[in-house]
């Protein structure tokens, strides 16, 4: 990883006497301060204790937030360089595959989404069937004539959803080939 973190100490926001470890610029407030007994033992040691102690204390403190931090991100880096490609020997199965389920999960969303899907189905309504007609024959009037009432709804606005859908479509082949 670029980057390196910086771990220091500083007292809590509030104004309290509660110290807390900062970590990027960060103050990590998850991590809980001590109860007020051990907090005002803690003090009292510190009070008879040099003031070096206190120092010293708090530079081994940091210095082993640092060594955790910086463990972190050489194990967060060495995650992401092991992270390949999905590979597969069968590039024929794969692709087929999610061509089947890319268009199973598209027709799927547009009959949940749009009544255009139900209304292209609908073989039992006249109206519907004069109305596709007259659309079919409206676009061949423009020029498109190549129309059928199975590419009808290749003229739907595109899915804000289609990567979502195209990830799935993706997964779901891999596993299946």
């Amino acid at each position: 990883m670029g980057g390196s973190f910086k771990a220091n100490f500083q007292h809590h926001p509030e104004g309290t006497d509660q110290w807390y470890p900062v970590v990027g610029g960060e103050t990590l407030l998850s991590v809980h301060p001590w109860s007020s007994e051990t907090g005002s033992q803690v003090r009292l040691l510190f009070s008879i204790c040099p003031s070096s102690l206190t120092s010293d204390v708090r530079n081994i403190m940091q210095s082993h937030i640092q060594s955790c931090a910086d463990n972190a991100a050489r194990h967060i880096g060495f995650l992401l360089e092991e992270e390949k490609e999905p590979f597969t020997m069968s590039a024929r199965y794969y692709s087929k595959y999610r061509s089947e389920f890319l268009g199973h999960y598209k027709t799927a969303r547009l009959r949940s989404k749009s009544s255009v899907i139900k209304n292209l189905e609908d073989n039992n309504n006249p109206n519907m069937k004069v109305a596709i007609n007259e659309a079919i024959s409206a676009l061949a009037k423009i020029g498109l004539r190549s129309i059928d009432a199975s590419s009808l709804a290749a003229l739907l606005p595109p899915d804000p959803m289609e990567p979502a859908i195209g990830i799935m479509a993706d997964v779901r082949a891999y596993f299946q080939g």
